[in-house]
């Protein structure tokens, strides 16, 4: 039984999205990559959570943390405002990222972020208006129909996991 206003997150594997909305530019440095700067704009985040969603998603949604992945650099100063997921066997990200891609507000605002065990240019794909982000999420629902949009609780509201 679920406890109303908790969001419940499926234990196991699958492929997850962050959405960010910067309001304002900000420099991030994420490991190797340097210091990187980001305008204004929504940012997608595309991962694969082969441990678990849920904990890998609760680990997201928290500021403080050792940094391990690019992406922490990011969730470490903003917040996401939502997260995609989609439990699945398989890693979801590239495909994901090349169906957001496909909208012609999408771009990648840094080379190489979050892709370096595969071939994509990168995972954090920058969106240029609301409206390009709710395409985003319908090509990523095309590719993966189970996939599940939630907004990201407020700090404290702790995540379900089923």
């Amino acid at each position: 039984m679920s406890t109303p206003g908790r969001p419940k997150l499926p234990a196991g594997r699958g492929g997850y999205a962050l959405v960010f909305r910067l309001d304002s530019t900000i420099r991030v440095r994420p490991g190797r990559l340097g210091v990187i700067e980001l305008s204004p704009g929504h940012y997608l985040y595309m991962g694969s959570a082969l441990s678990g969603l849920a904990p890998r998603i609760a680990r997201h949604l928290r500021r403080r943390k050792k940094r391990h992945w690019h992406i922490d650099a990011l969730s470490s100063a903003v917040r996401p405002e939502q997260v995609w997921w989609a439990a699945s066997e398989d890693r979801l990200e590239c495909r994901w990222t090349r169906a957001v891609l496909e909208d012609p507000g999408a771009s990648w605002p840094v080379g190489g972020f979050g892709a370096s065990d595969c071939r994509c240019t990168s995972h954090l794909v920058r969106l240029e208006s609301a409206g390009a982000l709710e395409r985003a999420w319908q090509n990523v629902v095309h590719v993966s129909p189970g996939t599940t949009r939630l907004d990201t609780p407020s700090r404290g509201t702790r995540l379900n996991i089923s």
